[in-house]
């Protein structure tokens, strides 16, 4: 039988602490070396990969019979005229 294991207490952050974590994002501060500019780059260029993705895999649930069986012949048509 598990047994409820104690979990330990964390002391609550002090109020403003959420403030103090990351100051605004401006040229200001990024050049005063406060923001690493390429953490935030990569977390935005990661951010409009998932938005992506998602709306591309939204878009192609929304095909009907007909333009899903169009693409295909499409794709096979130009995937043919690339072989020649």
């Amino acid at each position: 039988m598990l047994r409820p294991t104690a979990i330990p207490e964390v002391p609550a952050l002090p109020q403003g602490a959420a403030e103090m974590e990351q100051p605004e994002l401006t040229v200001e501060n990024i050049e005063a070396g406060l923001i690493d500019f390429k953490a935030v780059a990569e977390a935005t260029r990661l951010k409009m990969q998932r938005h992506s993705g998602k709306g591309q895999t939204l878009a192609l649930g929304r095909r009907t019979t007909a333009s899903k069986t169009r693409g295909m012949q499409e794709s096979a048509a130009s995937l043919d005229s690339a072989l020649r």
